[in-house]
């Protein structure tokens, strides 16, 4: 079904940007009984088995959530005796109606249609919201009460969309007011947490994107936690001049700054560059460190543990990277400037001036008698 060409803006891999700030997701539509049978299974009969059940059950559980976190609308269409608390199960994270009946196909093909319907007003408070035209007479009592599905669907996905980026702890923003990544600190004068820093120094391992806070790794503890930097004009932690002190028979770790090794092969950044390490893991048994290079380009690199060293520690200079400058990398929300005040201009009245005669004005006779007679 094609709505009218006004409504759309912009086509992605996964969803359709619309004019009025909504998105159109990719639908999956499931139709089942509510009886699993195994996923494994490729050929034979298609019959539940009750020793696999539990297994499967798990698994289907699993792949749903895997598919609740992508720009996905999930539905469901049960069919004969459908096991429902399974199903409700299955979409307990998806929010709004997401059963249909099978005679809803007519009602469920205008969704698209009128989302696009759905007008956008500025709220002071609470930003961009949404509000149904109740007035439009291409509309009926059903339409009202789907698009206020559609809206309540849509805060729901952009709330989660929301607080998964700000779960993300290695997140880098443009934003002249945030330290720079691989930037040391300790507790500030606003701290509040507990001790999970262990009174010791901390590594800037990423930004949050929406507000003025950071993601700081602890030296002592290894925690990650997020603190505030300016946000409400409250400092949880402040910049030291401190680098990252390895342990006895540590090689390297997360805050400390480093440079292309002798196996370097990467294109990622030029041979000789210097990064700071932001994240320390294992691939396939062997450790790797991430690191974030002075070109805001990010690599996974080995350091011994295979044989291999991509990367070093940098002896000679251990000042941090420049901050990124890479237009690629999404940046903080800045608050936009307030309008001015609108001004009437009125024409400029001209000052009262008294005349300035060089001599005092003088009366003849004729003034001086007319003068007297008025006085008396």
């Amino acid at each position: 079904m094609q709505t009218r060409r006004p409504y759309y803006e912009d086509n992605h891999e996964d969803l359709i940007s619309l004019r009025n700030g909504l998105m159109i997701y990719t639908k999956i539509i499931l139709i089942t009984d509510g009886e699993p049978t195994e996923i494994c299974l490729h050929r034979g009969p298609d019959i539940p088995d009750p020793k696999q059940m539990a297994e499967t059950k798990t698994l289907s559980v699993v792949l749903m959530e895997s598919m609740s976190s992508r720009s996905l609308d999930l539905f469901c269409v049960p069919v004969g005796d459908a096991n429902k608390d399974f199903l409700n199960l299955l979409f307990s994270k998806e929010g709004g109606r997401r059963f249909l009946n099978y005679r809803d196909g007519q009602y469920f093909s205008r969704r698209y249609f009128l989302t696009g319907k759905v007008e956008p007003y500025r709220n002071l408070f609470l930003g961009i919201k949404y509000e149904i035209p109740r007035q439009d007479p291409e509309l009926t009592a059903r339409d009202f009460a789907h698009m206020q599905e559609i809206i309540d669907d849509a805060t729901t996905k952009n709330f989660e969309e929301m607080k998964r980026k700000e779960e993300n702890p290695y997140q880098e923003a443009i934003n002249e007011r945030l330290l720079p990544l691989g930037s040391r600190v300790r507790r500030g004068p606003d701290w509040t947490s507990g001790v999970e820093d262990d009174e010791g120094p901390g590594t800037v391992v990423g930004h949050n994107l929406y507000r003025d806070m950071l993601w700081v790794h602890w030296d002592k503890t290894e925690e990650i936690r997020q603190y505030s930097y300016g946000d409400m004009n409250l400092y949880g932690v402040l910049p030291v001049d401190e680098p990252r002190i390895l342990l006895p028979g540590q090689p390297l770790a997360v805050g400390c700054i480093v440079t292309t090794g002798k196996d370097w092969r990467d294109d990622e950044a030029p041979e000789g560059s210097r990064g700071v390490i932001i994240n320390m893991g294992s691939r396939s048994g062997t450790r790797k460190a991430v690191v974030r290079w002075e070109n805001g380009k990010r690599t996974v690199s080995s350091y011994g543990d295979d044989k291999i060293y991509e990367i070093m520690l940098c002896l000679t200079d251990q000042s941090l990277p420049a901050p990124i400058t890479s237009p690629q990398i999404r940046p903080a929300l800045q608050y936009r400037p307030q309008r001015p005040a609108v001004q009437t201009h009125q024409p400029a009245r001209p000052a009262i001036t008294a005349a300035r005669n060089s001599e005092p004005t003088r009366l003849n006779k004729n003034q001086t008698k007319n003068k007297n007679k008025n006085s008396n």
